[in-house]
């Protein structure tokens, strides 16, 4: 059943029904234009006032601290992107200078991988306090992200999905390998899945093993059921799909 799932998945993508592979339809309400010699920002977008768009996605949880900050790729809320507080609480002021810090150091990391000149002005904004100026209109919750020209989104480039499946594959998958249950072949498998399944708002687990009893040969975690990143992520997508159909 799985294996065609991951069929229906890759012929969804190749009708351009589901986003890349890590990818999430996802509304915004921010834009920072950087086409021109001055930043300009764009929003604030109600549901409806502009397109889903195709971003970056993984798996977020728990409270924000230094070992546990995700940033998502370029998409992300203002604590993130500008590092906008949401109240002045030092400990709120603290969490957002970690997410901020943690995002502008994947950009540039996606930045030494792709050579993109679209992030050299995202970065060469983000360590310039010309940012500062937008901190009184966008709050902190709120979804901002990045152009350079009118026609595109710089997080939906062909380079920029392709890196973020790199990045996630590496964080996530484990350095051993073994055959994958679905696509049988010899691989490293996920250690964590890079998104979850959601039905009836409720987070699914596709693998769990909780028992001593299941645990055998010394395997543990999803070693007992090794499932490779591309079938884990395409599997996870497929099932959120059949669930809420993305338009």
């Amino acid at each position: 059943m799985l294996y065609e799932l991951i069929e229906l998945a890759d012929q969804l993508q190749r009708k351009k029904k589901m986003p890349p592979l890590c990818y999430e339809k996802k509304l915004i309400n921010w834009i920072i234009d950087l086409s021109g010699a001055t930043p300009y920002l764009k929003g604030p977008f109600e549901k409806g006032e502009y397109r889903m768009i195709e971003a970056p996605i993984r798996q977020r949880s728990g409270q924000l601290s230094e070992n546990n900050v995700k940033p998502y790729l370029l998409v992300d809320d203002a604590r993130y992107v500008l590092g906008v507080p949401e109240n002045n609480e030092p400990k709120k002021i603290r969490e957002a200078q970690l997410a901020h810090q943690e995002y502008v150091r994947l950009i540039e990391e996606a930045y030494d991988h792709t050579n993109m000149a679209e992030l050299k002005r995202v970065l060469d904004f983000l360590q310039s306090s010309l940012k500062e100026q937008f901190f009184s209109s966008i709050r902190p919750r709120d979804i901002v992200t990045f152009q350079v020209n009118e026609e595109s989104l710089i997080c939906e480039h062909p380079k920029i999905q392709q890196f973020w499946v790199q990045h996630l594959e590496q964080e996530l998958a484990s350095n051993d390998k073994n055959n994958c249950a679905i696509c049988r072949n010899y691989a490293p498998y996920v250690r964590i899945f890079p998104s979850v399944i959601s039905l009836f708002g409720q987070r699914c687990i596709l693998t769990s093993f909780k028992e001593k009893a299941f645990k055998s040969m010394g395997k543990d975690q999803t070693n007992n059921a090794p499932i490779c990143f591309q079938c884990a992520t395409l599997t996870v997508d497929v099932f959120n799909y059949l669930y809420y159909p993305w338009c």
